[in-house]
């Protein structure tokens, strides 16, 4: 195998956020991005450490803080839980095999329920947070936030990809019909 292997899992140069557009042998062209395939795989080595510092904290603190948001922090770490192991399997599988829906659905997944639930286990003052889970939720908020910015972009260059597929396979589709109708 000659070249840098690396290029041929993530061809883009580093140029639009990762995503120049590349030939794959069959000729298609390659879009996904590099950019966030990077903070996909960082994430996936960042949430553990902050799930196991929140699960430490919420020890640490459990009887400090009322029923009610025992029960709210608890339920909250667990649903977070599920929804990140959801967003990330979708990321990367909507980013590397260039599917829409599924990177549609991780965006949507940090958008709507990731990111309201960070910042309401962030910005809650009732939830006594201590310096550890401040600096960890700062950091994967802005790891979050990123993703959000990234995926857009992606997802934009994608249909694109598509829609011009589409339109090559119209007209192509077409040009046969014609030449089916002249001969």
């Amino acid at each position: 195998m000659e070249g840098n292997p690396g290029r041929e899992c993530y061809p883009g140069d580093g140029t639009e956020g990762g995503m120049r557009a590349q030939r794959r042998d069959g000729g298609q062209t390659v879009v996904s991005s590099l950019a966030l395939q990077m903070f996909l795989y960082f994430n996936c080595y960042f949430f553990p450490f902050w799930w196991a510092c929140h699960i430490v904290m919420l020890d640490l603190k459990y009887f400090y803080l009322s029923t009610y948001y025992r029960i709210t922090l608890t339920a909250l770490i667990v649903v977070m839980t599920l929804v990140e192991v959801a967003r990330l399997y979708l990321g990367y599988l909507g980013n590397l095999q260039e599917k829409v829906p599924a990177l549609a659905g991780s965006w949507l997944l940090s958008l709507l329920l990731q990111a309201p639930m960070l910042l309401f286990h962030l910005f809650n003052p009732h939830l006594i947070l201590l310096p550890v889970e401040w600096a960890t939720g700062l950091l994967y908020l802005a790891f979050i936030t990123t993703e959000i910015v990234l995926s857009i972009r992606a997802l934009r260059r994608l249909a694109a990809q598509l829609e011009e597929r589409f339109h090559l396979a119209h007209l192509h589709l077409h040009q046969e019909r014609a030449e089916g109708e002249t001969a």
